[in-house]
């Protein structure tokens, strides 16, 4: 266990429910603490990124995506498929025989749509703030990585169950800020532990397909998850070695960007990667 020291952040309102964390503008050394201790899933920092520049970089990302696509035919006969992940803010499409813009040369363009309030930018300030260790951006050969990727969910698109974990780090989270939101679905579901080991305890076959299914993908009332509306402007990080899922977008695009977090020890920096 680790206990936290005085948050350099600005002091925030706290309320719990049901092992998630509600802030308003911040992280606190306190409810980080809790999430790296596993003594709670999931922190909710609503109002964290202005809404109005989350929706010019939503549009932007969707414009992006539809754009790099068609010109390197990928997908072209789909232009807003499941997981579509704006390469400009990934490495899934950039090879040199499709002749794709590098990362340096697209997170510019990034940079020219937003400023300097990125999301990348915004989670590592309020992180450094208010970590006692601190937060910094992964590197890879040396090199510090171009964290950070934008997801594009159409109407009727939604994620299957899964985790997100990495051998190399016993603590790894997701952070995701919403940028747009659908009036209805696209809700966050995660699945706690305990619960999910004992429905799988006794089945055969993989987790991922006996998941699929699990009542708690079908209900708005799930008993052994937990389910979040995200609202625009919000950012979630939670523990990304609990199966999660994301609900099928009813009405409108959920566009968010989107980082995983690393922790190689809880006395060391949070890892921001892509």
């Amino acid at each position: 266990m680790i206990t936290p020291r005085k948050s350099l952040a600005k002091k925030s309102r706290i309320s719990e429910d049901r092992g998630i964390l509600f802030l308003e503008k911040q992280f606190t050394a306190k409810s980080l603490t809790q999430l790296v201790n596993g003594d709670t899933v999931a922190i909710r920092v609503q109002d964290f990124y202005d809404g109005d520049t989350g929706d010019r970089l939503g549009e932007w990302i969707m414009d992006e995506s539809a754009r790099v696509r068609l010109e390197a035919n990928l997908d072209t006969n789909r232009k807003y498929p499941s997981y579509n992940r704006c390469e400009d803010l990934q490495t899934i499409y950039e090879t040199e025989d499709r002749g794709l813009p590098s990362r340096a040369t697209t997170a510019s363009k990034m940079k020219a749509v937003v400023g300097r309030m990125d999301p990348l930018s915004e989670v590592l300030r309020s992180l450094s703030a208010a970590w006692p260790h601190g937060a910094e951006v992964s590197t890879y050969y040396g090199e510090k990585e171009y964290a950070g990727k934008g997801w594009v969910y159409a109407p009727g698109t939604k994620s299957d169950p899964h985790t997100d974990e990495s051998d190399e780090c016993p603590r790894n989270f997701a952070a995701n800020v919403y940028l747009i939101v659908p009036e209805r679905g696209g809700e966050l579901l995660i699945m706690k532990k305990p619960e999910i080991e004992e429905w799988l305890s006794g089945k055969y076959g993989a987790h991922r397909e006996l998941l699929m299914q699990h009542p708690d993908l079908h209900t708005d009332h799930p008993r052994s998850s937990y389910l979040i509306k995200p609202q625009r402007g919000e950012l979630i990080i939670f523990d990304s070695s609990h199966y999660h899922a994301v609900r099928p977008s009813k009405e409108g695009y959920r566009v968010t960007f989107n980082m995983f977090i690393k922790m190689k020890s809880t006395d060391g920096p949070f890892l921001i990667s892509q």
